[in-house]
C-alpha cells in the first residue's frame, strides 16, 4: 500500500498580526534572559551582599557550603539565620538553576515532591515548625539531601529552635551566631547611600539588639530612610536616634495620649494621622471624614468656622504640619500608634478595610503617593494581626473596579500577603481558588502580575499552574496570561516548567489548551541541548506529550497554529534538529484528514521559503513510517 501527494500547493498562511506578536515576545524574552549563565529568580537576593555583615565563624560555614553543597543551620531565634542562609545561597557567577524557598510541611509543599536540577538552590526554613511537624518531615530530609547532591544543586536547611537533627545530618550542622549589631548597621546604612562617621550612638544600638531579633535591622534601616526623607539637612546620628526612638516607642505613651482624646472624631483623626505620617495633612483630614462616614458616626453639626483648625487638632496629640503641608509627629510615634490601635480595637478592623476601599476608589481627592503610603501601612497591620480574609476581600473589591490606581493598590496588598512568611501560603491558595473560578478582567490582571512578579521568584511551578488556569480563560485575561506563560517558559529555556505545562495539557486536557500550546511552546527550548545531555524533546515523556498536544492542535486548528508549525519546520531546516521534531510531527496525525492537513501546511511553508523541500520529503517519509506504509517520493516543481 502506498500514499502519494501530487503538487500540494496553497495560499501561504501566516496568521493574524496579533498572534505573531507573541512569537516576538518569546524571542525578546529569550534574548533578555540569555545574557549568560544564571537563574532568573534573583530578586530575593537584591542587596543581600550589600547588607550582610558576616558574624564570627561565618567563613567556616561558607567553606562547608562549598565543600558539602548542603548546610544545616542552628542558631538562637533572632540570630539572623535566614539572612545568613540567603548569603550562602546567593548565586555565584557560574551557578545555574533557580532559587526555591518552599513552605515545607503542607500537603502541596513536601520535600519529596521537589526535583532538584543542575544548579538549583533550596532554602528549607523549618525554624518556626513545631516539634510534632518536624518529626513528620524528618523522614523526607535525607532523601532530599541525596537528590540535591545527585543534581549538583545546593541547599540550606534551618532547624527549628528546640529540635535536634538526625545523626545522618551531623556533618552538615553549622552554628550561626548573630553579627555585631553596630557593624551590621554600618553596612545597612551604606546600602541606602548614607556614609557614617564618628559619634554614632553605639550603646543605644547594642541595647536595642540585645533583645530585638536581627530582622529588626531592616526595620531600623527603613526608619532611618524615613527620618532622612523628613529631615534631609540632618546627619546619620540624628536619623539613627529618630529611628531608634520609633522602634522603642511603646504602647504606654500612646495609651496616655489616647486618654486625652475623648471624642470619637479626635480618635479618628489620631488613627488617620498615624497612617498619613509623612504624607499630606489635608489627605489625613479628608480620610478622617471618610472614616467617620464608614463607621456611620453622627454628623458633626458645627459649621467649619466653629471648629478649631486642623493644626490645633493635630497638636492635641503631638503632630503638626510642615511647610510642604505634610503631616509630621514631633516624636516618632506613628508606628506605635498603628500597633496600639490595631491591637486595642479588634472590632474596628473589618471597618478599616471598608475605609481603605473608599479612600482608594474615591482617590480624586488624595494624591497617588498618599494612597500608596496608607494602603501599605494598613496592609502590614492587617497581616500582623492576622486579618488575611479582609485583605483578600479588599484585593478583589479594588481590582474589580478596573481603575488603574485601585488595581495598583490591589497588587500592593496581594504582594504584601504573598511575601509574608506567616501568611504567604494562604494567599497562594487563595490565588489558586480565584484562578479556577470566574474573575473580572481587573482581578485577572492583578493575579497575572502577582504570579509573574512574586510567586514565580520562589515557586515557579505554582506560578505556572495559576497562569495556565488564567490562560484557559477567554478574552483579554487568557491572552495576557498566554503572553506571560511564554515569557516564563522562555527564561533560560527552563525545562521543568515546560514538562509541567505539557503534562497538564495532556493529562488534564481543556478545550483551550491547543490555543495555549501553539502560543507558548517554543521549539528552540525543546531542542536546546546546552547544559543538558540531550534535548528536552528527546525525553520519552515529553515526546509523548508533544505528540498528543500536536494531535489536539491538528484536530482543533486554533488560530496561529500554522505560524507555530512554520517555526518547528524552520528549526528543523535551519538549525538541523531534524530527528526529534519531525518524528513528533509525524506521529501526531491519527487519521487521513489530519495527515493531509499537516502535509499541506508543510508544503505551503516550503513554497513560501522557496525551497527546503528535503524537510517536507523527510516529514512525509516519517508520516508513512509511523503509519506502517511505504513512501513514494513527492512530485513537485521548483
Amino acid at each position: 500500500m502506498s500514499t502519494e501527494f501530487h503538487r500540494l500547493r496553497g495560499a501561504v498562511h501566516t496568521g493574524s498580526g496579533d498572534q505573531l506578536n507573541l512569537f516576538q515576545i518569546i524571542e525578546q524574552a529569550r534574548a533578555e534572559t540569555r545574557r549568560g549563565p544564571g537563574a532568573w529568580s534573583e530578586t530575593v537576593f537584591e542587596n543581600v551582599s550589600a547588607r550582610f555583615y558576616a558574624p564570627n565563624g561565618f567563613g567556616e560555614i561558607r567553606k562547608a557550603m562549598e565543600e558539602l553543597k548542603i548546610v544545616v543551620l542552628k542558631g538562637n531565634p533572632g540570630s539572623g539565620r535566614r539572612f545568613a542562609a540567603l548569603e550562602l545561597l546567593r548565586r555565584s557567577a557560574s551557578s545555574r538553576g533557580l532559587f526555591y524557598a518552599p513552605a515545607v510541611g503542607a500537603d502541596d509543599d513536601r520535600l519529596e515532591k521537589l526535583e532538584p536540577e543542575l544548579g538549583d538552590r533550596f532554602l528549607i526554613d523549618l525554624s518556626a515548625m513545631s516539634r510534632e511537624a518536624f518529626n513528620l518531615v524528618t523522614r523526607e530530609i535525607q532523601p532530599f539531601f541525596r537528590s540535591v547532591l545527585d543534581a549538583h544543586a545546593r541547599s540550606v536547611l534551618i532547624l527549628p529552635d528546640d529540635c535536634e537533627p538526625e545523626a545522618d545530618w551531623q556533618k552538615y550542622i553549622q552554628k550561626v551566631n548573630p553579627p555585631d549589631p553596630v557593624k551590621a548597621y554600618w553596612k545597612h546604612l551604606r546600602s541606602i547611600g548614607i556614609e557614617y562617621g564618628e559619634g554614632l550612638d553605639e550603646a543605644g544600638l547594642r541595647a536595642h539588639f540585645r533583645h530585638a531579633p536581627m530582622r529588626d535591622m531592616d526595620r531600623l534601616r527603613e526608619r532611618v530612610a524615613d527620618a532622612r526623607a523628613a529631615n534631609p539637612t540632618l546627619d546619620f546620628r540624628a536619623w539613627t536616634s529618630a529611628a531608634l526612638d520609633t522602634l522603642r516607642a511603646g504602647g504606654e505613651e500612646v495609651a496616655a495620649i489616647l486618654k486625652t482624646l475623648t471624642a470619637g472624631q479626635q480618635r479618628a483623626l489620631f488613627l488617620s494621622a498615624s497612617l498619613f505620617a509623612g504624607g499630606s495633612a489635608d489627605g489625613a483630614w479628608h480620610a478622617t471624614k471618610v472614616l467617620l462616614r464608614t463607621l456611620k458616626y453622627p454628623k458633626n453639626p458645627d459649621l467649619p468656622l466653629d471648629q478649631i483648625d486642623l493644626q490645633q487638632q493635630l497638636a492635641t496629640f503631638g503632630a503638626g504640619i510642615d511647610q510642604q503641608r505634610r503631616l509630621q509627629f514631633r516624636k516618632p510615634l506613628d508606628a506605635a500608634i498603628r500597633d496600639y490601635l490595631w491591637d486595642g480595637y479588634p472590632a474596628l478592623r473589618a471597618s478599616l478595610a471598608q475605609w481603605i476601599e473608599a479612600l482608594v476608589k474615591g482617590s480624586q481627592v488624595l494624591a497617588p503617593q498618599d494612597v500608596a503610603l496608607v494602603v501599605e501601612r494598613f496592609g502590614r497591620q492587617h497581616l500582623r494581626t492576622g486579618q488575611i480574609d479582609s485583605i483578600k476581600d479588599l484585593v478583589s473589591d479594588l481590582a474589580d473596579g478596573e481603575k488603574d490606581l485601585a488595581m495598583e493598590q490591589a497588587f500592593v496588598l496581594l504582594k504584601l500577603g504573598l511575601s509574608d512568611l506567616d501568611h504567604g501560603r494562604a494567599f497562594r491558595r487563595k490565588i489558586r481558588e480565584w484562578v479556577t473560578s470566574s474573575v473580572s478582567v481587573g482581578l485577572g490582571r492583578v493575579l497575572i502580575q502577582a504570579c509573574v512578579e512574586v510567586i514565580a521568584e520562589t515557586y515557579p511551578e505554582q506560578a505556572l499552574v495559576r497562569l495556565h488556569h488564567l490562560a484557559r480563560k477567554p478574552g483579554p485575561i487568557g491572552r495576557s496570561a498566554c503572553d506571560e506563560l511564554a515569557k516564563l517558559l522562555a527564561r533560560d529555556g527552563f525545562s521543568r516548567l515546560i514538562r509541567l505545562l505539557l503534562f497538564r495539557m495532556t493529562e488534564y486536557p481543556n478545550a483551550r489548551d491547543p490555543h495555549i500550546f501553539v502560543r507558548v511552546i517554543d521549539p528552540f527550548a525543546l531542542t536546546d541541548s546546552r547544559n543538558r545531555g540531550r534535548p528536552l524533546a528527546a525525553e520519552a515523556g515529553v515526546h509523548a506529550h508533544l505528540v498528543l498536544a500536536w494531535r489536539a492542535t491538528l484536530h482543533q486548528q486554533p488560530e496561529s497554529w500554522r505560524p507555530r508549525l512554520d517555526q518547528w519546520l524552520a528549526t528543523v531546516a535551519d538549525v538541523g534538529r531534524r530527528d526529534v521534531l519531525l518524528t513528533i510531527l509525524a506521529e501526531a496525525p491519527d487519521d487521513l484528514a489530519t495527515r493531509g492537513l499537516l502535509l499541506s501546511a508543510a508544503v505551503e511553508w516550503a513554497a513560501a521559503r522557496g525551497g527546503a523541500w528535503e524537510t517536507v520529503d523527510e516529514l512525509l517519509n516519517r508520516i508513512n513510517a509511523a503509519q506502517g506504509i511505504s513512501f513514494v517520493a513527492m512530485e513537485r516543481t521548483d
